[in-house]
């Protein structure tokens, strides 16, 4: 199929219209006495972020909750390379990179990152969120921070750091 000047202006709008697309909803908040969780939900996955106090690491979960995504392939990927980095996009342009092992658990990406590993301010002020397999470049989540400062708070809070 030849590319044509109307299939390429359709293509580039397509991809600009997907690039701005309407801020994410907040992510979702949950604090017990000695726990807390965030997780936000975009293109039928599901990250979760939580912590426990004295256990100093921060859990994450990637999973797919949609039955129309299929992330097997991404998830071989990642069982394989076992490398993922957390990009946070900050409101003045710059980028931070939080790089850490992961592996496949049962269908889903897991991963208990030092708390130490984690750019704590700009995981509490940033403005997007990218969580990529580095042996692939694919972005497996992508998401907008609204609600990650409250977050934030409850970690100090909760687990202490």
């Amino acid at each position: 199929m030849p590319i044509t000047a109307r299939w390429l202006a359709a293509t580039l709008a397509a991809m600009i219209l997907c690039a701005t697309a309407a801020p994410s909803f907040a992510w979702d908040l949950r604090k017990q006495p000695d726990s807390a969780s965030t997780s936000q939900v975009e293109g039928g996955k599901r990250l979760t972020l939580s912590c426990s106090r004295g256990r100093g690491t921060l859990d994450l979960s990637l999973s797919d909750i949609s039955a129309g995504t299929d992330l097997s392939a991404p998830l071989r990927e990642i069982s394989i390379s076992g490398n993922l980095v957390l990009w946070i996009g900050m409101p003045d342009g710059s980028f931070t990179q939080d790089a850490f092992t992961a592996f496949d658990e049962q269908g889903s990406v897991a991963a208990s990152i030092p708390v130490d590993a984690i750019s704590w301010d700009s995981f509490g002020n940033g403005e997007k969120l990218w969580l990529q397999d580095t042996a692939v470049n694919d972005p497996l989540f992508a998401s907008g921070m609204k609600g990650t400062g409250a977050a934030r708070l409850a970690f100090l809070e909760r687990c202490g750091f």
